[in-house]
């Protein structure tokens, strides 16, 4: 059995940025549906950290039980970029959406066309 670590290890990698965007992203949607966005004070950090908390609980319980699969990109429904959440980065070059290219990681994501 010939086992390749550098898959094994790119795949962890692709899952846990793909757990922590959607953690990123569920806490974004609370924290812009409360209209929390202007930080006034420590009471504000201990409220975004709970909703952090919650929202990463939620995530994790999610992922084991099977109702949510991490992605290693992010493309809108116009498909006007690509998001690669093992960096970060957003591009809005078609031509990196069309292959689904990271410029910065330097990586194709998947089943790329």
């Amino acid at each position: 059995m010939n086992i390749n670590t550098e898959q094994i290890a790119d795949t962890l990698t692709d899952a846990i940025a793909g757990l922590a965007f959607e953690i990123g992203r569920r806490v974004r949607a609370e924290v812009e549906e409360r209209a929390m966005w202007v930080p006034s004070s420590k009471m504000w950090e201990r409220e975004v950290e709970r909703i952090a908390r919650k929202k990463a609980n939620g995530v994790l319980v999610d992922y084991f039980l099977g109702q949510f699969k991490p992605v290693s990109y992010v493309i809108p429904d116009d498909r006007s970029s690509i998001t690669c959440t093992r960096c970060g980065s957003t591009s809005y070059n078609l031509s990196n959406v069309q292959h689904r290219y990271c410029g910065q990681c330097k990586r194709f994501h998947g089943d790329h066309a």
